[in-house]
């Protein structure tokens, strides 16, 4: 049998009908998600009091500045911002291709100024927005000088522009992003653009990965009064029935303790290969923040791998908050 026409089911009637018995607890556990007292373990939902946040005077580091600044307030958290600056040894090939006689030293004088610039003006902003924080200034390969930083502060977060300037100031690129995602200790904010009014998607698929995350987004929509809608991408397995994906999330939701009753949440459920519809629903709803883990369950299970956090961390024009 072919899937419904229909990929989103958009029929709130569908939704109540599907959905009642799930309506009930959600407030509670919102509410003991968020308290001091939240019992820790494996089952604890993230809590991000120490942030990392990389920047380079670019709009995509103002973007993870602001980003920080936000989630910072979440827990009275302390910010770390890190300017890195490429290593020494470029500067020498620099000034030989340019035909500068001594001119290392300068340089090097002249980019360490202009980083310390950058930093200051960034630890500046996060204090006059009451975040305590303070600046590391280093020397290196971003990516590896980044997670470095993160697992020296103990970072519960690193939040990264997506995109930076190219040549000598290249400092954050695409690819530098890729590398923090892959590499950090920790979660990772990709941030697009700075936080906004829009709602929140959180895709689940029954991983504890993607339980952390559904309940980190349950969090950030009670403390910022946001919607919080969340997904499951059922892809019809051969032999399989396209009837049994709301069964299958019903019972996600379940497991996830994400289960009950709030108008800021609502159910989306899709059709077909995740990554592909998951990005075809963030064109329509335009999302300001994509929260969900980082791995999944594997594809055999309409699961979100890696490679769809990938995807969709690439792709999605909102800003995406992988949890580990």
């Amino acid at each position: 049998m072919k899937p419904p026409k229909t990929t989103w089911n958009a029929d709130a009637a569908w939704h109540e009908a599907e959905f009642s018995d799930m309506n009930r607890n959600i407030d509670a556990f919102i509410a003991t998600a968020r308290s001091p007292a939240a019992s820790p373990g494996p089952r604890a939902i993230p809590r991000l009091g120490r942030i990392l946040v990389a920047v380079d005077g670019t709009g995509g580091a103002a973007a993870a500045l602001a980003w920080a600044r936000r989630v910072a307030t979440l827990d009275g958290g302390r910010v770390w911002a890190i300017v890195v600056l490429p290593p020494s040894s470029m500067y020498a090939g620099y000034a030989r291709k340019a035909g500068w006689k001594n001119a290392t030293p300068r340089l090097l004088e002249l980019d360490e100024r202009n980083g310390q610039r950058i930093l200051d003006a960034a630890v500046d902003e996060l204090r006059a927005a009451h975040v305590p924080a303070e600046g590391l200034l280093v020397r290196g390969f971003p990516a590896a000088e980044i997670n470095k930083a993160a697992r020296n502060v103990q970072a519960d977060l690193v939040v990264v522009g997506s995109h930076g300037h190219g040549g000598r100031k290249r400092f954050l690129l695409g690819s530098v992003a890729d590398g923090i995602k892959e590499g950090a200790p920790c979660s990772v904010l990709i941030a697009k653009r700075p936080p906004g009014k829009g709602e929140i998607l959180a895709p689940v698929d029954g991983s504890e990965p993607s339980r952390l995350a559904g309940g980190f987004a349950l969090r950030l929509a009670h403390a910022w009064r946001r919607k919080v809608v969340v997904v499951h991408v059922y892809e019809v397995p051969w032999l399989g029935w396209p009837e049994d994906g709301p069964y299958e999330f019903r019972e996600i939701v379940r497991n996830l303790s994400l289960n009950g009753r709030s108008r800021l949440v609502s159910y989306e459920i899709g059709y077909g290969h995740p990554g592909k519809k998951l990005i075809q629903l963030f064109a329509t709803r335009r999302p300001d923040l994509v929260v969900m883990g980082s791995r999944g369950l594997g594809p055999l299970r309409a699961a979100l791998t890696g490679s769809v956090s990938n995807r969709v961390a690439h792709e999605s024009p909102a800003s995406v908050l992988l949890v580990r």
